[in-house]
């Protein structure tokens, strides 16, 4: 499981048991879009970026917020870094953005 599975388990206390294995809660896929979300992207703008359409991210996007106990990005963005998911990275991740995609 990656570190950032277990930082989301440890929190949340969320396990998925699958053959007697624990599950990440964010999947590689939501890691990624959340990555995007933190950057300001649009879900249009995601989906251009990932090959999906909107819908998909929008999907995606929903699982997050319940997954991450937030009802909105903002609110997503900053339990990520209180979970500490993405370390120093998520700041390198904002700092790194364009202002116009903030």
């Amino acid at each position: 499981m990656s570190g950032i599975g277990r930082k989301v388990i440890r929190h949340l206390g969320y396990r998925q048991e699958i053959g007697g294995s624990t599950r990440a809660v964010l999947s590689k896929r939501e890691v990624e879009i959340l990555k995007f979300i933190m950057m300001g992207f649009s879900n249009r703008k995601i989906a251009g970026q990932l090959f999906l359409s909107p819908e998909t991210v929008k999907t995606y996007v929903s699982r997050i917020f319940r997954k991450l106990g937030a009802a909105t990005r903002a609110q997503a963005v900053a339990r990520s870094r209180s979970l500490e998911l993405f370390g120093v990275q998520s700041d390198i991740l904002m700092a790194n953005t364009p202002p116009r995609a903030r």
